[in-house]
């Protein structure tokens, strides 16, 4: 081989190498740990739309063939992508937040089996929350901008979103006051109870969002979180945040529910008897060796009524006394 053939073949695979780097190294995007609420999916979409999906295109690396050992080379040396993306042609039947199309291309995972099963062809309607990057459609948050759903679950999540979207017209105090009251009537729905909540309180500030509330919505809050019926979703939300000015009424609740989860037989959600405990502990004020014992032991299954009866009888009794010392039982 010639010595001009032989640099160019050095040159081929350098221009291989690179490429392949460029695509392998690209990150993905970040993925959140935790469910994101209704409100936040809207606030962050450039576009929301209802769609079937017209065709899915996989994810293909360039150069990827098994005959170029430069390539394959380059690419054993470079993490893989941990987030490939597929590319989702959707036929759009309704627009709900941005400017009216009839479809639309997105980047979406290449493979999501939560909260919605993989998109493909046979998934399905999507409601999808899709924000605008470098040119390019995406889901907003990940594998939680895009739902799944049936057409009822489409026409109360497309009401919802419509309301919420239609305050955007509004003068700021009108506008405020007006997704008070959606925040509020989407805490009433045990179905959105948990977006409600999560989309209203500051998790980090607790015993702060009821405070800007006016008191008529303040009440609806509290009649839906002081309630006498077992913990369900969002639950456990807003009796933290209430617990701050409410400890007695939130203990009270609490209580309550432990003496329905302590009793034989199945309970609903049973998993929520962790989360209630954890908030007993905040309010009583246990002592850090009491919470570091709670947090390091085994989690019990709590399907079993007989493994949460045990749980209880292990915490409750300390931690109601303490709550005894400090008035909040009588």
């Amino acid at each position: 081989m010639s010595s001009k053939a032989k640099a160019a073949v050095v040159v081929i695979a350098i221009v291989a190498v690179v490429a392949v780097m460029i695509f392998w190294a690209r990150p993905g995007p970040a993925t959140p740990n935790s469910p994101v609420p209704l409100r936040e999916l809207i606030e962050k979409s450039d576009l929301v739309v209802y769609a079937r999906v017209l065709k899915i295109e996989t994810p293909s690396a360039p150069l990827a063939s098994s005959t170029n050992r430069w390539a394959e080379k380059a690419r054993s040396l470079l993490p893989k992508r941990e987030k490939p993306m597929a590319i989702a042609h959707l036929g759009v039947m309704q627009t709900v937040k941005g400017r009216p199309v009839e479809k639309v291309i997105v980047n979406v995972p290449a493979t999501v089996t939560y909260p919605p099963p993989r998109l493909d062809r046979d998934s399905g309607h999507v409601l999808a929350f899709l924000s605008r990057q470098g040119g390019e459609y995406r889901p907003v948050a990940f594998k939680y901008g895009t739902k799944v759903v049936s057409r009822r679950q489409a026409d109360i999540l497309l009401r919802w979103i419509s309301e919420f979207v239609a305050t955007d017209k509004l003068a700021q105090p009108e506008r405020e006051t007006e997704r008070d009251d959606w925040l509020v009537r989407l805490i009433e729905d045990p179905e959105w109870r948990w977006d409600g909540a999560a989309s209203w309180m500051d998790l980090e500030k607790p015993g702060e969002a009821v405070k800007k509330l006016p008191p008529n919505l303040a009440k609806r809050i509290e009649a839906v979180a002081f309630r006498e019926e077992p913990l369900a979703a969002g639950d456990e939300l807003l009796l933290r945040e209430l617990a701050v000015a409410r400890p007695k009424e939130a203990t009270r609740r609490l209580l309550s529910y432990f003496q329905l989860a302590a009793q034989p037989g199945p309970l609903p959600q049973p998993w929520r008897c962790y989360g209630a405990m954890e908030l007993l502990i905040q309010i009583a004020g246990m002592p850090a060796t009491f919470r570091n014992e709670f947090v390091k032991a085994p989690y019990p299954d709590f399907s079993s009524s007989h493994a949460r009866a045990g749980f209880i009888r292990t915490y409750l009794p300390a931690i109601e006394a303490r709550l005894k010392e400090k008035a909040l039982v009588d």
